[in-house]
């Protein structure tokens, strides 16, 4: 019985943790997103093109690579248990 609480307590405080990783990495994205549009307007190209790929880069981390393929897997893996 505690054995059972313990493994259930853990899969949830992962789940919850890889949630906030996603969230996490997706603001740092999407703030990186909003500084590329700041630095195009402003005329610097290089800066900007930069901050872009970055933002690119971590909100695809943050969605699709958290998100998606680690905590909704695990959602429908636990749901699908219960």
């Amino acid at each position: 019985m505690r054995q059972d609480l313990i493994a259930t307590l853990s899969g949830v405080l992962e789940t919850v943790v890889l949630t906030a990783i996603s969230a996490i990495v997706s603001a740092i994205g999407l703030l990186l997103e909003s500084q590329a549009i700041t630095a195009l307007i402003q005329g610097e190209l290089v800066l900007g093109a930069w901050f872009l790929f970055m933002g690119a880069l971590a909100l695809y981390g943050g969605i699709y690579l958290v998100g998606y393929r680690k905590v909704l897997t695990r959602l429908r893996t636990t749901t699908s248990l219960a």
